[in-house]
């Protein structure tokens, strides 16, 4: 980059040109068009460009420092790489891919970087060239135009197949950046798409991996170890149910986000910057390592009460569980809880005997009551109603006190 301290007065009137002109491309009908992408330059190099184009009596009223103030530098190439992220991530080979170019977690909008259309930055880039910053537009759910300048991060953990299960082949420590208003099958695509490049030795296939949520407190090498020493000692996946696989038997440590359904929005999942996403992927005989349930259910978990995928039920399916770990915990509560078991335990003691007869089936109609008739009737043949009377329970509840009561209740 040139310095001049003393540009000369034709210099200074050449670079007002460029500014007027550039400010003469900004249009609203170009914010609006949704088929037009936008671009983002930095800030800073557009403050040493205008710079250029203002007479230094004037440029008292944007820099208060007199040093600052009097030194003018060349704006040079557009340099956008002091607000783009320099950390090494997983990118795809297209060099169009606008999400291979990713900004810094800090940069602020009008105070980092500035927006501009597409006219604008073509006028800057064939005059000073440099790295271009592209990014698309969408309608938000108030039908406002935005800008998606800041991508979804998401840091990967692949594993190993069950075949070559260990701790220390697992590949972690790199994120991938995808939009934040994708849904699940567009983010599965992504990872498909950018982790089956030769670059990075993937073997992928969009129907053999699974995508896991690894809980904050969750330990992934301890249930890697757990899943390698169980499926040693025996072959689990042979006692898969219809519902559950079960592979080695071990829980992942985190949430199924695939069991949400392919069309859930990535902003459901609430993906941190911290939040680890776990890849699993299939063997040759397409078999997986952690508990799995085979359709998606979604449901709130009686015990931790988030909404979560289903991995677990009483034995009745009266209530579901996000995980085998919280059934097991919530289990004493609701065993107290849980009518259709105490009423399966109940019912085990009225058998038919030898002796015994049917009751009458149905009551007779006087003519004016089938309507009693059918509500006694439903009355009748349900458990607790009936298990009031056969028990002797209503006694307790006869109010002594009342003549009318004591009518009927007398010898």
């Amino acid at each position: 980059m040139q310095e001049n301290n003393s540009l000369t007065s034709e210099q200074t009137t050449q670079f007002k040109e460029e500014l007027d002109q550039y400010r003469a491309l900004k249009t609203s009908s170009d914010k609006q068009n949704l088929n037009k992408p936008a671009y983002l330059i930095s800030k800073s190099w557009i403050r040493r460009w205008k710079k250029c184009a203002t007479p230094p009596k004037h440029r008292v009223a944007l820099y208060y420092n007199y040093d600052e103030m009097n030194e003018v530098k060349l704006p040079g190439s557009i340099d956008n790489e002091e607000i783009i992220e320099d950390k090494d991530f997983y990118k795809s080979s297209s060099p169009d891919d606008i999400y291979n170019v990713v900004l810094k977690a800090n940069m602020t909008e009008n105070v980092d970087f500035k927006v501009i259309n597409e006219k604008q930055w073509k006028f800057l880039f064939d005059k000073y060239g440099g790295r271009e910053i592209k990014r698309e537009k969408y309608k938000d759910k108030l039908g406002h135009i935005r800008v998606e300048t800041h991508f979804q991060r998401i840091n990967l953990a692949v594993l190993p197949s069950r075949d070559e299960l260990e701790t220390e082949k697992v590949s972690k420590g790199k994120a991938l950046y995808c939009s934040k208003r994708w849904s699940l099958k567009e983010v599965r695509e992504r990872i498909f798409k950018v982790l089956s490049d030769q670059r990075y030795g993937f073997r992928l296939k969009l129907e053999n991996f699974r995508l896991w949520k690894l809980e904050d407190s969750g330990n992934l090498e301890s249930a890697l170890t757990q899943a390698a020493e169980a499926l040693s000692k025996a072959d689990k996946h042979t006692e898969d149910s219809d519902d559950i696989e079960v592979n080695s038997g071990i829980e992942f440590p985190g949430t199924a986000l695939d069991l949400y359904g392919s069309s859930t929005p990535l902003a459901q999942f609430e993906l941190r910057s911290t939040s680890k996403v776990v890849i699993e992927v299939a063997n040759a005989k397409n078999e997986y390592v952690f508990r799995y349930r085979n359709e998606e259910i979604v449901k709130r978990c009686n015990c931790c009460y988030g909404k979560r995928p289903v991995m677990a039920a009483c034995k009745y399916k009266e209530v579901f569980y996000c995980s085998k770990k919280c059934k097991d915990k919530d289990d004493i509560c609701h065993r107290k809880t849980c009518t259709i078991i105490e009423t399966s335990k109940e019912l085990a003691q009225y058998k038919k005997k030898d002796n015994s007869r049917m009751g009458l089936v149905g009551l007779q109609n006087v003519g004016n009551t089938c309507f009693m008739n059918s509500g006694l009737q439903c009355l009748s043949n349900t458990w607790v109603f009936a298990r009031y009377f056969l028990e002797n329970l209503y006694v307790a509840e006869i109010n002594e006190e009342n003549k009318l009561c004591l009518l009927y209740t007398s010898p």
